[in-house]
């Protein structure tokens, strides 16, 4: 991990059952949260005893389960709740876990706070049975001894690491991306070529990161009803995108709106080409599309009043590349006081 780019902080290891949980069926850490800043922990489970079943629970995000030779990240700081269940004879769960500084911080230097020693902590433990270990003295001044179970947090100095890829897009997408690159079932070939292939782009990255994220989405909700039908083309669509549609989005994307369905295959990735989407869920679809490319309605809004479109598009819109050259022509002024509102929206974002 180090060698890529990744500031390990320290390693531990968080083991559940075992004998003495033999009368004990179920086990609930109330909600809490650590108070040390700036980590990222890796979470990986090497044994889960048959019939034990272990969720960690955040507000806002999808359980995490604990599931044999599978790992996930968590910021250990924002609060979360963890059940533990064993109906079996065997109640074993191993963890192990890497605290690695978090992406933010990778633009300079930084104190981290990286591991404590108290009450529960595996250091803690460790020198305990070892026998190595003694209560801290008291404070200079102060009678009596120190907290036995709590000493000085530990405080570690990081330089920046070396420059990576990946590091560089979890940055600047803040860490807020969790989903599966391999949906497009391409074994993530795509993504890898967006992200990562010559210089990258982030933007591009980050469009196709909501791709998949529809896709998943849409996936999960294919129950038979009214709806079926458009949103299985949908999902196609999402399936089928490819890196000329990322490039048109990104770096032509009021002209693919413009241009509508026939002119820009890329804006098939919005449903608003669908003939059996509903009119009313139409603004919904434009919102979510606007959402994944990180637009703000108000210039779309600006933009198809100079293209004298509605809003939202209805079903079959469109200019030719003819007709959209004539308005550029017509309405050059206005085109051009759009755009510095374009960028100086992007500035500020």
């Amino acid at each position: 991990m180090e060698a890529n780019g990744l500031q390990l902080l320290r390693v531990g290891a968080s083991v559940m059952g075992g004998p003495e949980f033999e009368k004990v069926s179920h086990v609930y850490f109330q909600p809490h949260a650590s108070e040390i800043q700036g980590r990222m922990r890796l979470s990986c489970t090497l044994l889960v005893s048959a019939g034990t079943t272990t969720v960690m629970r955040m507000d806002g995000e999808e359980p995490r389960i604990y599931k044999e030779g599978e790992c996930f990240w968590f910021d250990e700081s924002f609060t979360h709740e963890v059940d533990f269940s064993a109906t079996g004879p065997e109640t074993l769960r191993v963890v192990v876990y890497w605290d690695a500084l978090h992406p933010g911080y990778y633009a300079r230097p930084h104190e981290v706070e990286a591991s404590e020693e108290g009450a529960g902590r595996l250091r803690t433990w460790q020198r305990l049975l070892s026998g190595a270990w003694e209560p801290p003295s008291a404070p200079s001044g102060v009678s009596g001894g120190g907290d036995p179970w709590r000493t000085p947090t530990n405080s570690h100095h990081v330089e920046v690491p070396p420059p990576r890829k990946w590091v560089a897009l979890a940055t600047e997408l803040d860490g807020d991306e969790r989903v599966d690159t391999c949906s497009l079932q391409d074994q993530g070939e795509l993504f890898h070529r967006v992200a990562f292939e010559r210089d990258g782009d982030s933007l591009q990255a980050a469009v196709l990161l909501q791709v998949i994220r529809r896709l998943q989405a849409v996936g999960r909700d294919m129950d038979p009803g009214p709806h079926q039908a458009w949103k299985r083309k949908w999902s196609k669509a999402l399936q089928e995108v490819d890196a000329a549609q990322l490039e048109s989005l990104t770096e032509n994307l009021f002209e693919c709106i413009a241009l509508g369905c026939s002119g820009c295959k890329a804006m098939h990735l919005s449903a608003l080409c669908i003939e059996e989407l509903p009119e009313e869920m139409r603004p919904d679809m434009l919102f979510s599309f606007l959402f994944m490319m990180r637009i703000p309605m108000r210039l779309v809004k600006a933009w198809c009043a100079i293209m004298e479109l509605p809003v939202p598009p209805p079903f079959g819109w469109g200019l030719s590349e003819h007709e959209l050259g004539l308005r550029v022509r017509e309405k050059y002024p206005e085109i051009l006081e759009f755009y510095k509102m374009v960028d100086n929206s992007m500035t500020q974002r």
